[in-house]
């Protein structure tokens, strides 16, 4: 199977300030490593996740992100600098949880197929209740 390599240097982040700011993250993050820029803005490979806390409410940062370095190893260097690591801003502080897009993906599937072993599960204890 072939390897990715823009999703082997992609990072999740996550439990960071939701206040905290694409530059701020390219200065901390690069630090690991040169990250990666969009051939067509120019501008880092910074991603902050997005959600709407009701509907009709603008969209907030959740304090989740992702940052693309240029290559693999600085991806790993990341992890290894900042996982579980405190982020300070103003007086609070932050553990991160920093690990690749890959590993990501893998506790996502594996989320994902505890539910499906969940709600199977659960439906075949409601029909053996029905039967009783």
């Amino acid at each position: 199977m072939a390897t990715n390599k823009v999703l082997d240097s992609r990072v999740r982040v996550e439990d960071m300030p939701r206040d905290v700011t694409e530059e701020d993250m390219e200065k901390f993050f690069s630090i690991a490593g040169t990250i990666r820029r969009d051939p067509a803005t120019g501008l880092p490979q910074i991603e902050r996740a997005l959600w709407r806390p009701r509907p009709g409410h603008p969209l907030v940062p959740n304090g989740c992100g992702s940052v693309t370095f240029t290559n693999v190893p600085a991806a790993q260097h990341a992890v290894e600098l900042f996982h579980g690591k405190k982020f300070v801003r103003g007086s609070r502080q932050y553990l991160a949880a920093v690990y690749t897009m890959k590993a990501h993906l893998v506790i996502v599937r594996a989320k994902h197929l505890e539910l499906k072993e969940e709600i199977k599960e659960r439906k075949a204890r409601e029909a053996r209740e029905e039967r009783e």
